[in-house]
């Protein structure tokens, strides 16, 4: 019978540092947090009028994707 142990404390720092910094950089991101409101204003859109805007701000959202991605792997 195997008992799974605990998370080393070098593992579990490493963890909670890569998640302290991703939430940093989303707090520090004016780019995410404006990817965030208008991609939640879109969802209260009814549903025909949402595929319309999408198709005119898709090169749009593709940027502030390339631009989040950027963010990340620095």
């Amino acid at each position: 019978m195997e008992t799974r142990l605990p998370l080393r404390t070098t593992e579990a720092s490493r963890i909670m540092y890569v998640g302290r910094s991703i939430m940093s950089a989303w707090r520090r991101s004016r780019m995410l947090r404006m990817w965030c409101m208008v991609h939640s204003l879109l969802t209260l859109i009814p549903h025909q009028f949402y595929l319309i805007l999408e198709l005119r701000i898709l090169s749009y959202h593709l940027s502030m994707l390339k631009s989040i991605v950027y963010l990340w792997l620095e």
